[in-house]
């Protein structure tokens, strides 16, 4: 897919790659695929429970295999079925027609599995809506209580579906917390769901779900992502007043449309979390986080889970940064005493109770019921825990950039959480050295090789794939993410599609384009599978009709829906302006595109109104001051001094490089060259760009006549060319380049030129440039519009002539380097 150009998330085996033994001896686990897995979980949970059922007593032994039979089709798998629970051995066939957790492709196993169990003694009222009611909390503490309560009626009543239906609700509200990014997962929980539901469906004889079975079959529908099916059955529940928070909750959380939250009196945290989640997927983590107030992200660590796992601000940032790691160790702390009774004594002790493995239906070597288990409690908290660490590392690293601090952080984490199941990955997504990339690898690999079904799918895509700086590094065997996830997504269902957008077991395939259509029917709401869609169907060909037929159902709401529209209007202002207008209204950056558009088409009053409502109403001072520069520049040209200099001094307070550079820059065209330096120096020091301070002093030399600003230049010039300026046309390259900036983003300036996300470009104005820094050198040498680039396209070296405004695309540019290999 073209989806991934300029991407390493994106599995591959290269030549030369060791081979992989046979898939049946790979993992070391019975199950050798993630659909063989969930078949084999929901069974073995199924087994434990029935003879429960029937004896009061876990089995002595359970054994469940489910073995593929041959000429299965690609996510509608056929499995012969061997269960051995203590005497009893049941041998069936099961054909994945259905949703692969859908409770009613195990019924008849169930049916058999419990055989002459008694009646149940008494049953709940279908009706009690108690648990439904206490999980509106959705706190870690009320999912536990209820986890214990429900457990323990179950206990001295096992054979009461209503009960059953009750577990399940209880589970579902128990993954619905689930915001881990990365490391997402709740394929365990949702066979458990499936366990219980397909045990109350025996159960009851046939009668009706009550209503916690049809909310519970709902959340899972909602956590399977076959969001149309979900949509379809919770207005089934709609006419109960007391389900009114977990019907609006969920179908927030299937459409993703926030907007019904803000007519909400007295929202409950469910509610809340789920506007949350939903807006900040569709516009960003700070949209809505104002709203949601300070006592509400401070009370649980759902909110900063979520707002780190979508695109964050610099200032929000600071704010995730302070609360996140606190929250997730509170909570950890809070988990433990609930489920053990004792506190953490020490962090070995906080190890060990996050590496514990899940358990099935009880406590183990009991006969204790237990819904949740210490083991998936601990999962839970360790991803969640993991989550933060990465991103915490991600914000000082990358979006803040002070690496000292970043360094000093992993290095804390690395000491203190480094014996984590789960850390190898966080090692992974923090690595920045060659060496630490292949600790992550050597120490990651075993993990999915002992545990494969506890490894998240964006985990094997990290994992398999090279980070920029370093070679691919295959210590012992390919990945084999493609063997693991078989039937991609699970059979069924569109279970977390964005990650397995990269896998090639989905994305390789002749019918990928069909594959994905019926996705988009299971969840029309899905922008990650839209976007695949689009791809996979049109090949970068799609037209506006095309594109507004697929991402209709989000376009009244999500920003990026209307951010993604917006480029097949570029070529009508008028068409582009509206689209444009209505993404800016939901996310205040698109006011800066609007201003940029209007100014590249040479109407600077428009651009200027555009560019004066970005400032006004956009909530990213970051943002802000790194694409103010026009309007600093429009001011200037105006005569409209104390503008441009308010402007400017507002985006240099800021301290991001564009700031500092719109502030060095009105400080040169004014010719207070010293107080410009001033600002390149900074910009140079925070950022280690020392490109725009050299051509500055360029500049200034050719205007001036003096030289004083000669020793600057020189004293950077061997860094920055090592080799020399080395002067080069088209034809001097025969080969493909090792080196070179890599155009990472796509937006119209770049399609004007003739560019794309992909392209590398090796030469500027005739001069080679082998990274960004010699790249912003050459490009500050002059204030002329016109560039000569050379670039390499994947398959040819071209000229090409270009004139972007002030000689920037206004898209990320970064280093590329293939390095040597091993």
């Amino acid at each position: 897919m073209s989806l991934l150009t300029g991407c390493n998330r994106k599995p591959q085996e290269p030549q030369g790659a060791p081979q992989a033994k046979p898939a049946a001896d790979y993992f070391r686990t019975h199950f050798q695929d993630e659909s063989q897995f969930i078949v084999e979980t929901v069974l073995s949970d199924l087994a434990e429970m029935a003879s429960y059922a029937q004896t009061g007593k876990r089995p002595a032994e359970i054994s469940v295999a489910a073995t593929e039979r041959p000429g299965s089709q690609f996510r509608l798998p056929s499995y012969d079925v061997k269960i051995v629970s203590g005497m009893q051995v049941i041998q069936k066939p099961v054909e994945v027609s259905a949703p692969i957790w859908a409770p009613e492709l195990y019924e008849d196993f169930a049916r058999t599995l419990l055989a002459r169990s008694p009646e149940a003694s008494r049953r709940q009222d279908r009706n009690d809506l108690s648990v439904l009611v206490a999980l509106t909390d959705l706190q870690a503490s009320t999912i536990e209580a209820e986890n214990q309560r429900i457990s323990s009626l179950l206990e001295t009543n096992f054979n009461d579906p209503v009960l059953h239906e009750m577990a399940a609700v209880v589970l579902g509200a128990f993954a619905l917390r689930e915001f881990a990014g990365d490391f997402y997962d709740v394929r365990s929980p949702l066979c458990r769901m499936t366990a219980h539901l397909a045990l109350a469906r025996v159960l009851s004889g046939g009668s009706a779900a009550g209503a916690n079975g049809r909310a519970a079959e709902v959340m899972l529908l909602t956590l399977m992502n076959n969001q149309k099916t979900a949509l379809e059955k919770l207005a089934g529940l709609e006419s109960e007043a007391k389900l009114k928070p977990w019907v609006n909750a969920l179908r927030t959380r299937n459409t993703y449309d926030y907007r019904g939250w803000q007519d909400a009196g007295n929202p409950t945290r469910l509610e809340s979390i789920m506007y949350y989640y939903a807006i900040s997927r569709c516009i960003n983590s700070d949209a809505g986080w104002e709203k949601l107030g300070s006592g509400l992200v401070a009370s649980s660590s759902d909110f900063a889970r979520i707002a780190f796992a979508e695109n964050y601000s610099v200032s929000l940032g600071h704010a995730l940064h302070e609360i996140s790691l606190p929250l997730e160790l509170a909570e950890i702390a809070k988990v433990h005493s609930l489920v053990t009774g004792d506190d953490l004594s020490n962090n070995e002790a906080l190890i060990k109770f996050l590496n514990q493995l899940p358990e099935r239906g009880f406590l183990t070597g009991t006969n204790r019921a237990r819904i949740i288990g210490r083991g998936q409690w601990a999962l839970f908290l360790q991803r969640h825990l993991c989550h933060a660490l990465q991103h915490n590392f991600t914000f000082l690293h990358y979006k803040w950039g002070v690496r000292d601090e970043a360094r000093e952080f992993a290095a804390a984490t690395d000491e203190k959480f480094g014996k984590l199941r789960l850390y190898p990955f966080v090692r992974r997504f923090n690595a920045t050295t060659e060496k630490e990339y292949h600790q992550a690898v050597d120490e990651g690999l075993p993990v999915t090789v002992a545990t494969p079904h506890l490894v998240a799918p964006d985990i094997w895509n990290h994992l398999s794939s090279p980070p920029k700086f370093a070679a691919r590094y295959w210590p012992i065997s390919h990945p084999h993410v493609n063997e693991w996830h078989k039937h991609n997504p699970p059979p069924g269902t569109a279970y977390n599609p964005g990650p397995r957008l990269y896998h090639p077991s989905l994305v390789n395939r002749s019918d990928t384009a069909a594959v994905l259509g019926q996705l988009h029917e299971l969840a029309p709401y899905d922008a990650p599978i839209a976007d695949g869609l689009l791809e996979n169907r049109y090949h970068g060909q799609d037209n506006f009709q095309q594109a507004e037929e697929i991402l209709r159902p989000l376009i009244a709401y999500s920003a990026r829906q209307n951010l993604h529209l917006a480029k097949h209007a570029a070529a009508d202002p008028a068409r582009y302006e509206e689209i444009m207008v209505r993404y800016a209204k939901l996310n205040p950056a698109g006011y800066f595109t609007l201003g940029s558009y209007f100014a590249d088409r040479q109407e600077a009053e428009k651009a200027a109104a555009y560019y004066e409502k970005g400032v006004e109403l956009g909530t990213d001072a970051v943002f802000m001051s790194n694409n103010c520069d026009w309007l600093v520049r429009h001011y200037f040209a105006k005569g409209e001094r104390e503008k441009a200099e308010a402007l400017a001094d507002r985006a240099a307070e800021v301290y991001s490089s564009g700031g500092l550079r719109a502030k060095a820059d009105l400080m040169e065209m004014e010719k207070k060259y010293d107080e410009a330096l001033k600002y390149y120096d900074r910009n140079e020091e925070r950022y280690n760009q020392p490109g725009p301070l050299v051509g500055f002093c360029v500049r200034y030399k050719a205007e001036t006549g003096d030289s004083r600003f000669d020793k600057l230049v020189q004293e950077r010039f061997k860094t920055l060319f090592p080799r020399g300026i080395e002067k080069v046309a088209s034809k001097d390259f025969q080969s493909a380049p090792k080196e070179g900036v890599l155009i990472s983003q796509d937006n119209e300036l770049l399609q004007q030129a003739g560019l794309k996300k992909g392209d590398m470009i090796v030469a500027l104005d005739g001069i080679r440039v082998y990274d960004m820094t010699q790249y912003q050198y050459v490009r500050e040498l002059t204030n002329v519009a016109d560039m000569r680039l050379i670039v390499w396209n994947g398959s040819e070296f071209a000229e090409k002539n270009v004139n972007p405004p002030k000689r920037r695309f206004g898209v990320p540019f970064s280093n590329y380097y293939q390095p040597a290999k091993q």
